[in-house]
């Protein structure tokens, strides 16, 4: 990330809209750490685009009358997370998978299993989209085992069939060396700093999702954070538990922040396996087929609303085209309806069976 801009403490002041004797308190007291500069008086150091974002979110808990030595912890977690992710020798996607794998070796060398099963080809597992989902998790719980030793726990999150997001050289010795209380600054980093990536995967990009945060002051002086994605329930997980808390959306203060201004960092796929493209030609299928059946659904209704009763399914290895079973002497209308849709209708080679 040596291309990434920096910025000076008018720039970020501009940004998250509070003075310069704040931020320049902040960075005397550890809460913001300079790239460059730092001999110097505090205007001429450079800060790059996360303590940007850090300093964003400490202007969001300011705004609360979140005090110094409650700034001072959170920022101390944001801070711990941010030296571990620009350091982590995988890429920002994969840290999460780094993030499993320490969890997952820290509950078998606890004593506690960790649930493994093999790795089938795509053509030996079932589709959940085509098999009822009860009988999915049956056919996994019959596979399944405990792990006998660390090494299995490790091949089966990084091996063949893992679909990591980076190599497995790199995401095990980032696992290596972080600890699990490392996992919470590590999981801010991400939810904090997720739009300022992109992923190109299976050759789309793609960006990631944020969370959002519930945080809970506790008694000691840190603080007990909640996560949920985006938009999605927060309070009903901490159900029972929390007394008071104060909700903060990191995805909406970057917006707040960044707008269109920076470009995102783009990340790389690495090369992927047999098992792998194997793995998503199975997984793209099935959501054709789920996605198919939904849009096979809204296409009888056009066809009813044309006065046409017909079948419509999904063709499941042609993505994209539908099988239509109708009366003969109604085609015509499937096909003004369809081409009505922006569909390209085709005449069927044979007779066409009426619908039961």
């Amino acid at each position: 990330m040596s291309n990434e801009p920096t910025f000076t403490r008018r720039e970020i002041a501009q940004r998250v809209g509070v003075g310069e004797d704040v931020l320049a308190f902040w960075i005397k007291n550890g809460l913001l750490v300079a790239s460059e500069g730092g001999a110097g008086k505090g205007s001429h150091r450079r800060f790059g685009r996360f303590q940007v974002n850090i300093a964003a979110v400490l202007a969001e808990l300011r705004r609360f009358g979140v005090n110094v030595g409650a700034l001072r912890s959170f920022g101390a977690l944001l801070q711990r997370g941010t030296a571990l992710g620009e350091t982590a020798e995988c890429n920002f996607w994969a840290i999460q998978n780094a993030v499993d794998l320490r969890q997952a070796l820290d509950r078998f060398e606890a004593g506690q299993e960790v649930e493994i099963w093999p790795r089938l080809p795509a053509a030996e597992r079932p589709n959940p989209w085509e098999v009822p989902t009860d009988e999915v998790h049956a056919f996994y719980e019959k596979l399944s085992r405990p792990a006998a030793s660390a090494e299995e726990v490790i091949e089966f999150l990084t091996g063949e069939g893992s679909d990591i997001h980076d190599l497995p050289e790199n995401v095990k010795r980032f696992a290596e060396r972080i600890t699990a209380a490392d996992i919470l600054p590590l999981e801010l980093f991400q939810d904090m700093n997720g739009l300022a990536f992109r992923y190109l995967y299976d050759g789309h990009v793609m960006d990631f999702g944020c969370f959002d945060w519930l945080l809970v002051p506790e008694d000691g002086g840190g603080w007990e954070v909640f996560r949920s994605p985006e938009n999605h329930e927060l309070l009903g997980r901490a159900s029972g538990r929390v007394r008071s808390g104060l909700f903060l959306a990191p995805g909406t203060v970057y917006r707040a922040v960044w707008g269109d201004s920076v470009q995102p960092i783009l990340i790389q796929e690495p090369p992927l396996s047999q098992w792998q493209i194997d793995h998503r030609a199975w997984a793209e299928k099935g959501t054709w087929m789920r996605n198919g059946k939904a849009e096979a659904h809204g296409l009888r209704l056009k066809l009813a609303q044309a006065g046409v009763r017909a079948n419509v399914a999904p063709i499941t290895d042609e993505p994209g085209q539908f099988q239509i079973a109708v009366a003969p002497e109604d085609w015509p209308k499937v096909e003004a309806a369809l081409q009505a849709e922006g569909y390209a209708a085709q005449t069927p080679p044979g007779p066409t069976q009426p619908p039961t």
